[in-house]
């Protein structure tokens, strides 16, 4: 793992959308919402990995060009990083399972059931959480919160 330093979430997002336009850029209006945060304290490049994850997943459920928000604020004594789609959303018998080691709803070639598990892994040891709420025909919401640096 990196190692660990105080660094400014909304940087890092703003690398992680960079890396992601070329496939974001045919299926994807981004929407910033950026509020005024505090450092968190990590291993950048992890988390970095853990928003990018989050927004290829977004742009990979647009169907037709659609929209991609991505919103920092501080809530409850966290900064919480939200990553939203306007796409198909996850059905809810899938709810509970989109965490787990190799659970895909993708064709086989396009994922390996991964990316999440090791996010929310990622997000765990950084003293985080990951939650999810979505609507099947609505789109789907990943919300990270992480503890401010002290």
């Amino acid at each position: 793992s990196d190692e660990r330093e105080r660094f400014d979430p909304n940087e890092v997002i703003e690398r992680a959308l960079r890396v992601a336009a070329p496939q974001l850029r045919r299926v994807a209006t981004i929407e910033r919402s950026y509020g005024e945060i505090p450092l968190v304290e990590g291993a950048r490049r992890e988390l970095e990995q853990v928003f990018l994850n989050l927004i290829v997943n977004a742009g990979q459920a647009l169907e037709e060009i659609g929209v991609l928000r991505v919103r920092t604020a501080v809530i409850d004594g966290d900064v919480e990083i939200a990553v939203a789609d306007s796409g198909r959303g996850i059905a809810p018998e899938h709810l509970d399972r989109i965490f787990d080691p190799f659970f895909t709803t993708k064709p086989v070639g396009e994922g390996t059931g991964l990316g999440l598990s090791i996010s929310h892994e990622i997000v765990r040891r950084h003293g985080g959480r990951i939650d999810v709420s979505s609507e099947p025909g609505n789109g789907t919401e990943f919300r990270v919160r992480l503890p401010i640096a002290e």
